[in-house]
């Protein structure tokens, strides 16, 4: 298994322990508690394998064990396909955990009508349906994966970490500053979630130059990424009548979501900019809106 981190922050084949460190503990904690909850009659150990030069691609090795052989080295090949199966349940666990908040709640199981056992058929509250595989989806409740998850993705929240790409044999899963921002967001309790409009100022950190592209937008203390719902303002942009800059500011309205988490303290997510009301470039600046 390999975890490859990137971005330009690590350009030098460098990244800080401090980063690295609690995500390689993290990543190992998702898939122990993703083992317990599938089969807690054997146990898996992640390790680190130490490669010849320095890289940000960070070799791992499964190893699964019981309580009464120490290694199955008798079935060498039945552990490691167990291992990748667990591997594709944790994977399909991280994006469970992105996708619950990119897609406004956590999915529940619909009626499968694929005819393939392994897999089953979730829906989120915005509609959108994906199919997974039903011990994913039960990893999601679990408050150690979870934790495991946003720990063993925690990096990619840094500026500078743009990705994370995970990959164990054939099955692998990727991590954008997006999705790590949305996992970070996720709380394993259904707490009540309201969902309203505020007037703000914004800067775009990265405006996007597709049609449907998201922004990652700042409000001065967090940074996250958004979509733009204002048609006008795009169809202002796509006529050349707008233009879009790195650090522009805006004054818009927000949809913004509100909940309560795990500890009971409210969370503020914003979810798309519903419109622009100004928009400023960086060299225009010098009073507020």
């Amino acid at each position: 298994m390999t975890a490859h981190y990137q971005g330009d922050a690590l350009r030098n084949h460098e990244i800080d322990v401090r980063q690295l460190g609690p995500a390689l503990v993290g990543l190992s904690l998702s898939f122990e508690r993703a083992q317990a909850l599938v089969d807690p009659g054997y146990r898996i150990k992640l390790n680190a394998k130490a490669t010849s030069e320095g890289s940000v691609v960070i070799d791992l090795i499964l190893r699964i064990t019981n309580d009464v052989v120490p290694f199955l080295s008798s079935d060498e090949a039945s552990a490691a396909a167990n291992a990748i199966e667990i591997g594709a349940f944790v994977f399909g666990g991280i994006r469970l955990t992105s996708n619950a908040i990119l897609h406004h709640g956590k999915p529940k199981k619909v009626e499968d009508t694929k005819g393939d056992d392994s897999k089953i058929d979730v829906k989120y509250p915005d509609g959108t349906i994906e199919r997974t595989y039903p011990e994913s989806l039960e990893m999601i409740g679990d408050p150690g994966f979870v934790k495991g998850v946003k720990d063993a993705t925690a990096p990619a929240l840094c500026d500078g970490i743009d990705r994370i790409e995970f990959h164990l044999s054939d099955v692998s899963e990727t991590v954008t500053q997006e999705d790590a921002e949305a996992i970070d967001s996720y709380d394993v309790s259904d707490s009540d979630t309201t969902v309203s409009e505020m007037e703000m100022v914004v800067q775009a950190l990265q405006p996007s130059f597709q049609e449907d592209g998201k922004w990652r937008i700042t409000d001065g203390i967090k940074k996250q990424y958004v979509s733009i719902d204002d048609a006008a303002f795009k169809k202002r942009v796509l006529d050349s009548i707008e233009s879009l800059r790195a650090n522009d500011t805006y004054k818009v309205i927000m949809k913004v979501e509100k909940k309560f988490d795990s500890k009971n303290q409210l969370s503020t997510r914003y979810i798309a900019i519903e419109k622009v009301i100004d928009h400023k470039h960086m060299e225009e600046q010098g009073a507020l809106f």
